[in-house]
Order: C-alpha cells, then sequence, then structure tokens
C-alpha cells in the first residue's frame, strides 16, 4: 500500500470508531472535546508516563492548549486520537490513537496489507485495575471485525515492561525492533503485530484472544 492508501484507510477507520464507539463495561471512546482540556494536562503532566509512552512535556499551559486543539475534530475530520473515558464518572483519563509509522511503508509484510499502529496512555491514577486491557480486546475485536483490517500494529520502549505485558496478554507479538531519538538519547522501539488471522483462529477455538501468541 501507498502512503495515500494508508493515510485513506486511517481517516476511514477513524470514523467508523467515531461513529460507533468502541465501549467497555468500564470504559468507552469518544472524540476529545474543549472541556476535556484540564484532564488532558492532567495525564499528560505526569512524569513517569510521558518517559514510558513518549508524550511531550509541555513547557506551559499555552503550549498545551496548542497541543490539545489538534485533537479536537474540525468540520468533517475526525482526528485519529480518541478521549479514554471512566464511564463511572465521565473523566478522560487517556487516549487510544491511530497511526500511519513510516515502517509500515517499507515492511515487505506490512506494506502489502491494510493495517495500523496503536498507541495509547493511561492517567497513572487508573493503572493496574485491567482497564487498559480490556479496552484493547474490545478495540481489537472492533478493528478486525468492524473495520476490516488485516492486522494492528502497536509498539513499546524496551524498558517499558508495563505496556510489553500488556501487548502480550492480548495476543500481540514481537515482530520488529528499531531506534527511536528522543533528545540526547537513541532508545529502541519494539514493534508488536496481531494479525487478523491469528485473531479469527483464537476465536474460532473459542479461546480468549490472550490465550494465543
Amino acid at each position: 500500500m501507498s502512503e495515500r492508501s494508508f493515510q485513506k484507510l486511517l481517516r476511514k477507520t477513524a470514523s467508523i470508531l467515531a461513529e460507533k464507539s468502541v465501549e467497555t463495561q468500564r470504559l468507552y471512546l469518544r472524540q476529545f472535546r474543549a472541556e476535556d482540556f484540564d484532564d488532558f494536562c492532567e495525564f499528560t503532566s505526569q512524569k513517569e508516563l510521558r518517559r514510558l509512552s513518549g508524550i511531550p512535556e509541555y513547557k506551559s499551559r499555552e503550549e498545551a492548549q496548542t497541543a490539545f486543539s489538534k485533537l479536537l475534530p474540525r468540520k468533517k475530520q475526525v482526528p485519529p486520537k480518541f478521549a479514554v473515558v471512566f464511564r463511572e464518572t465521565g473523566k478522560v483519563i487517556g487516549h487510544f490513537s491511530l497511526a500511519v509509522y513510516p515502517f509500515l511503508l517499507t515492511d515487505p509484510v506490512l506494506s502489502q496489507l491494510q493495517g495500523l499502529c496503536a498507541a495509547f496512555a493511561l492517567n497513572e491514577a487508573y493503572q493496574r485495575r485491567g482497564l487498559m486491557t480490556e479496552l484493547l480486546r474490545e478495540a481489537i475485536r472492533r478493528l478486525f471485525e468492524d473495520c476490516g483490517l488485516d492486522y494492528l500494529s502497536c509498539g513499546y520502549f524496551s524498558f517499558n515492561e508495563g505496556s510489553r505485558r500488556l501487548q502480550e496478554k492480548v495476543g500481540m507479538h514481537r515482530y520488529l525492533t528499531h531506534p527511536y531519538r528522543r533528545g540526547d538519547e537513541t532508545l529502541e522501539v519494539v514493534e508488536t503485530v496481531l494479525f487478523r488471522s491469528e485473531y479469527s483462529a483464537a476465536k474460532d477455538r473459542a479461546l480468549p484472544v490472550a490465550d494465543f501468541q
């Protein structure tokens, strides 16, 4: 697939998820709204979350507002980054996004298929409750069954053991690694992948997605 085709797939997939939200017992996704700014500032200001997820540091409230404004829908454009909402309170506790990264365009296997990369971050106060596992499992189901993706990719910094365990738990497996420059550091990113054929095989066996690798 060409970059143009990937971008078209990204827009189409984001629109499907915006029209019919990904929902679980405790969470749901929706587009960001102007009133979510304070919640956005809360989780993006968490130093350890930034270190593990790659969220940039905003030097001022104005800088954060500029970044936040890019998440808001404009006319018919649906940004491929969604607010993760805690159903009980309506609070935005993180984000879930889809993207096209360069390795998708050059990998001999993935470049021939329809797929996207997922990224996510969750407010530290809501971690270790199984919330993101719950959300990712439902997102995977929707992306394969409703959006027709052939695969879903996801990445984590090699030192982020929590993200590694989470991605393995929902059935994703190590695919490749590549360097990532952050400031003066060169970090290793591990990209994982889950193919629709693997997801379907597990479903046909009536096993939870987490039970296959």
